[in-house]
């Protein structure tokens, strides 16, 4: 519950507008993972993508010899750590070994789920975007053990009002690979109109 103070913070910056994305404003709005205390080696699931182009939670808080499990839905979307005061701008670029899981896609009538699991082996904080189109800057963005929740507001801050989304290179900093659709958190969108 160390996260909380930082939460309610974070949701009155939210609500006044501070955070909402450069393009298409919509509400942000802050999700944290369920921790469940004395448990080790836990596996928190994370959605990227879906109809609203978010990272679900956003807030990740995670213990050494845990692993965070994205499950990529609807497009095409990464995981990519970025540079804390730069924007859409891979960690990467400095550090070869800093999370990226590469460009996986889920399109509608996929029976696998492409997914990237990353091992917690230290609790740094990391800031995590997507490096697919404009979406960085339209709000896909996380934080994985954030000093605090300010920590989160001003990394997305920085991500609405960069100029271009950069991607990374190589996958690195965790395991790509599949599960099948009946064991993903989410369940397919509906195409719109439908």
């Amino acid at each position: 519950m160390k996260a909380f103070p930082y939460l309610l913070a974070l949701a009155s910056l939210l609500q006044s507008g501070i955070a909402a994305p450069h393009e298409q404003p919509r509400p942000l709005r802050i999700r944290t993972n369920t921790i469940s205390p004395g448990e080790a080696n836990q596996i928190h699931t994370v959605i990227v993508g879906g109809p609203q182009d978010l990272i679900v939670p956003n807030f990740i808080i995670a213990a050494i010899g845990d692993v965070i499990q994205f499950q990529f839905s609807s497009g095409n979307h990464t995981i990519t750590e970025g540079i804390e005061g730069s924007g859409c701008q891979p960690l990467q670029k400095s550090n070869p070994l800093a999370i990226h899981s590469g460009h996986l896609p889920y399109n509608k009538g996929d029976q696998n789920v492409m997914v990237f699991n990353v091992p917690v082996n230290d609790l740094n904080p990391r800031l995590i975007y997507c490096a697919t189109g404009p979406h960085c800057q339209t709000g896909q963005v996380a934080a994985i053990n954030p000093r605090n929740g300010q920590q989160l507001v001003n990394y997305m801050k920085a991500c609405q009002q960069a100029k271009e989304n950069v991607d990374a290179g190589s996958p690195s900093g965790g395991i790509v690979a599949q599960i099948p659709l009946e064991k993903a958190a989410f369940i397919p969108a509906e195409p719109e109109g439908a």
